[in-house]
């Protein structure tokens, strides 16, 4: 990883490189949102994001947790199951998912990976209005998942 950017948390330091073109925005700290130029944080339509927590029980059970929430909180929601993604941290545990709000205020759809590593859950994100937008910025998605490693605990 030629630019790689340190990512410290609590519970660990994270080194990724963005995906071409992309950025960390440097005002908020885990999750860690990457930005196309030109667009900021409260303005984006699309945003990447890492959230990294503790994990205590395994990963399908999180994943379970997540379902839940995120069921509660859109009541017109669906949740596609995907293939697991090829991971620079091939060994770990990982789920990937598509979640679909279709609320009145706007739609949003996110493409999320979960993966399991030393302990801690990972949330990879790519956030955006519909299926177009997710389609379109995919390949950046994977960069990301790609170029994503944990550095220390």
């Amino acid at each position: 990883m030629g630019n790689a950017t340190p990512l410290t948390t609590s519970a660990g330091l994270f080194m990724v490189q963005p995906p071409p073109g992309w950025s960390l925005d440097k005002t908020h700290n885990n999750p860690f949102y990457f930005l196309r130029p030109g667009d900021t944080y409260k303005k984006a339509r699309i945003l990447m994001y890492i959230h990294v927590q503790r994990l205590d029980f395994p990963l399908m059970k999180a994943v379970e947790n997540d379902n839940k929430d995120f069921a509660n909180s859109c009541k017109e929601s669906r949740i596609e199951e995907l293939p697991n993604p090829a991971i620079l941290e091939a060994g770990c545990e990982r789920k990937a998912q598509v979640f679909h709000c279709d609320r009145s205020n706007g739609p949003w759809v996110d493409l999320a990976t979960k993966i399991s590593i030393g302990g801690l859950l990972v949330n990879v994100v790519l956030s955006a209005d519909n299926d177009a937008e997710i389609a379109q910025y995919k390949h950046d998605y994977e960069f990301l998942l790609k170029h994503l490693s944990l550095a220390a605990q």
